[in-house]
C-alpha cells in the first residue's frame, strides 16, 4: 500500500483520542503507506497520533471569555474550517499526496477537505463516524452559550444543526467514496453519494486481548461520554437493581442471603465527563443505589483497558431506535469489550444495528426489560463467584470481522481504487 494520504480530522478528544484514525494510520503505515494528519488541537492536550506526521492547529484556548467569542465566531462563520483550509493551502504541497481523506464526528473539517481535494484535483474519501440525524437529541451539539438557552436557544440550535447538515451533504456529493460505521448510516448517506461503504468501528488485537484476571468485586463498568441521560440512559439497569434490592422481602432465607451478598460484592463504576457526574449521582440516589454507584472522571486509554480486563460486565448505554431514540450507533466500547471477551450488557436495546451485532457475536445481552436484565446480571455474578472473573464465549469467526486490522484492509482496498 504505497498511497500517500492527507487525513483531515477533528480534535483528538478524551477519552478515546480518535481510535478510528489512530488505528487506520497504524496499519496503513505498516503496509508502506505514508500519512499526514491535520487536526484541531484540544487546549492543554499534547496528544499526537503516532506512526505519522501529525499537525495540530489550535483554535480554542483556556480563556473562557475568549473561547466564548471563538465558539460564536466558528458557529456563525465556520472559522475552524477556513483556518484549516488556509493552513493546508499555504503550507503543504499537493504533489506530496495522492488522496485526501476526512474522518469527521459531525461536519468539521469535511468542507475544508472537500475544498482542498477540489483545489488539488485529488480524490476525496469522506469517513462519517457520526451524523446529526442519529442522536434523537441536540446534546451532542449544545454548548454553554447564554443565547442558546430556553426556547430561543432551542430554535437557534435547530437552525445551526440544519446548516451543518447542509454543509456536510454538499461536501459528500463531491467525494469519490463515503465510508461509515453502521448499516443505518450507510442507508442515510446513500441519499447524497452513490458510493457509500460500510466499515465498522472495532478493536485492535494488540491492545484488546482476553485476560482472565481475578477481581475482588463484581464490577459493572461504563467508560466514555454520556452527553445526557436521555441519550445514554441507565434507567433500566437502575430499575433492575432496585427490584433486586426489594426482592429479599419476598424470598426464602437462602435467596435473601444470596442477594445481600450480591449487593456487598457489586459496584457500578462510571468513568464519564464531569458535566454528567451530578445528574448521574442524582439518578442513583432516586433509585436508592448510591452505596454501589461510583462516579469518576475519564481515565487514560491504558487505564480504561486495564479496567475493562478487571470488569465483570461491560455496560453499553444507548436507547431504542424507535421514535426519538438514537439510530445506528455502533459505539467503540462494544467492540473493545468484544475484543477482551467480557460480557456486554446493552441498556436499553436499540432493536437495531447494535442489538444485531451483539446477537451475531454472542457477546452478551441487548436488554429490553427488567426480567432478562436481572437473569443476565445474576448469571454473570454466579460466574464471578465461581471463578473470580467472567469470560464471555463469543463467536470467534464473527469477532475477527471487527478488528482494526480488518477495517484497515477495507480502507486500503478503497484507496487502491482511487
Amino acid at each position: 500500500m504505497q498511497k500517500r494520504l492527507l487525513i483531515l480530522t477533528d480534535a483528538p478528544a478524551e477519552p478515546l483520542y480518535l481510535p478510528r484514525v489512530r488505528y487506520l494510520v497504524k496499519y496503513l503505515t505498516s503496509w508502506g503507506g505514508d500519512c499526514t494528519v491535520v487536526s484541531e488541537q484540544m487546549p492543554g492536550s499534547d496528544f499526537t497520533i503516532p506512526h505519522c506526521r501529525h499537525i495540530r492547529l489550535p483554535y480554542y484556548t483556556d480563556n473562557k471569555a475568549a473561547d466564548l467569542c471563538l465558539r460564536i465566531s466558528d458557529k456563525a462563520f465556520d472559522l475552524k474550517d477556513k483556518q484549516m483550509y488556509r493552513y493546508i493551502s499555504r503550507t503543504l504541497n499537493k504533489e506530496d499526496y495522492d488522496i485526501v481523506l476526512c474522518s469527521t464526528f459531525n461536519t468539521f473539517p469535511l468542507p475544508a477537505a472537500a475544498k482542498i481535494a477540489e483545489k488539488w484535483h485529488k480524490p476525496l474519501i469522506a469517513d462519517i463516524r457520526d451524523m446529526a440525524e442519529q442522536w434523537g437529541t441536540d446534546s451532542y451539539i449544545r454548548h454553554p452559550l447564554p443565547l442558546w438557552t430556553g426556547k430561543a436557544g432551542k430554535t437557534l440550535t435547530s437552525l445551526y444543526e440544519k446548516r451543518q447538515i447542509r454543509r456536510r451533504n454538499e461536501a459528500l456529493k463531491k467525494a469519490q467514496t463515503v465510508t461509515t460505521i453502521s448499516p443505518w448510516h450507510q442507508q442515510q448517506l446513500q441519499r447524497y453519494n452513490n458510493d457509500v461503504r460500510l466499515i465498522y468501528n472495532g478493536y485492535d488485537e494488540d491492545d484488546f486481548t482476553p485476560q482472565d484476571i481475578h477481581a475482588q468485586e463484581f464490577t459493572i463498568l461504563y467508560t466514555g461520554r454520556i452527553y445526557d441521560l436521555t441519550f445514554r440512559n441507565p434507567a433500566l439497569l437502575f430499575e433492575t437493581l432496585r427490584h433486586l434490592r426489594q426482592s429479599p422481602g419476598q424470598s426464602d432465607n437462602s435467596q435473601k442471603d444470596h442477594l445481600t451478598q450480591f449487593f456487598k460484592d457489586t459496584r457500578l463504576l462510571f468513568h464519564i465527563e464531569k458535566a454528567q457526574h451530578a445528574p448521574l449521582a442524582a439518578m442513583a440516589e432516586r433509585y436508592g443505589l448510591t452505596d454501589i454507584v461510583n462516579i469518576k472522571n475519564f481515565v487514560s486509554n491504558k487505564e480504561a483497558t486495564d479496567l475493562l480486563h478487571r470488569s465483570s460486565v461491560c455496560l453499553i448505554l444507548t436507547n431504542q431506535t424507535e421514535n426519538d431514540g438514537s439510530k445506528g450507533v455502533m459505539t467503540t466500547k462494544f467492540f473493545e469489550a468484544l475484543g477482551v471477551e467480557k460480557p456486554v450488557l446493552c441498556i436499553k436495546s436499540d432493536n437495531d444495528c447494535l442489538a444485531d451485532a451483539i446477537s451475531l457475536t454472542h457477546s452478551g445481552l441487548a436488554a429490553t426489560n427488567i426480567e432478562e436484565t436481572e437473569r443476565f446480571i445474576l448469571d454473570k455474578y454466579k460466574e464471578w463467584q465461581t471463578f473470580g472473573y467472567t469470560h464471555q464465549v463469543v463467536n470467534k469467526e464473527t469477532k475477527q470481522q471487527f478488528t482494526r486490522r480488518y477495517q484497515a484492509r477495507q480502507f486500503a482496498e478503497i484507496l487502491k481504487q482511487n
